[in-house]
């Protein structure tokens, strides 16, 4: 997941349509990406504005959509900025014109734009600059390795506490938490 959403951020896709109603993990998985590829990584939500990654203040004015993507288009910062349920803003005009004069910029040097949401339908103004890529469930290997992960964890941190499952129960385990999402 994260090798995938690394190899779309190297290869400068200037927009990434991330559908996924996991938003916490979706926004881990594409800080991963970012970091891996060494370039900082920005979120964006209607609520809170534009933030640094690890920072609890926002960026002056952009709290509305116009105000982030006019701020996106000045900075001309090479980076990965998450904008959180933008996809119904493009419908304004406006915003549609400047995401698409954001994915105009030169290419060496170029923001990157992961629009995540559940909502994730790529409009026909973006599709030549623009890549739908849904978001999966973790996979059962995924699954098993955090679930024996979190066992050392506790037995770590709690030396008196023993965590011992038998592979049927692990197996259980796991398969209870395929059908749960984890946003």
């Amino acid at each position: 997941m994260i090798d995938d959403l690394s190899t779309l951020i190297q290869a400068r896709y200037p927009l990434i349509f991330l559908k996924t109603w996991e938003e916490a993990r979706a926004c881990g998985a594409v800080r991963d990406a970012a970091a891996r590829e060494r370039l900082p990584f920005l979120t964006w939500s209607l609520t809170e504005g534009l933030r640094a990654d690890g920072r609890s203040d926002g960026v002056y004015d952009t709290a509305k959509p116009a105000g982030v993507l006019a701020h996106i288009l000045k900075a001309q910062l090479e980076a990965v900025y998450l904008l959180k349920d933008f996809h119904a803003h493009l419908e304004d005009p406006a915003h549609l014109r400047m995401v698409r004069e954001i994915a105009m910029l030169p290419r060496e040097g170029r923001p990157v734009l992961v629009l995540c949401g559940p909502d994730g339908q790529v409009p026909n103004a973006l599709e030549k600059d623009a890549i739908q890529y849904d978001f999966a469930p973790p996979a059962r290997e995924e699954l098993l390795k955090l679930v024996q992960q979190c066992a050392r964890d506790v037995q770590n941190r709690c030396r008196a506490v023993q965590v011992t499952l038998t592979r049927p129960e692990l197996d259980q385990l796991v398969s209870h938490l395929e059908v749960m999402t984890f946003g």
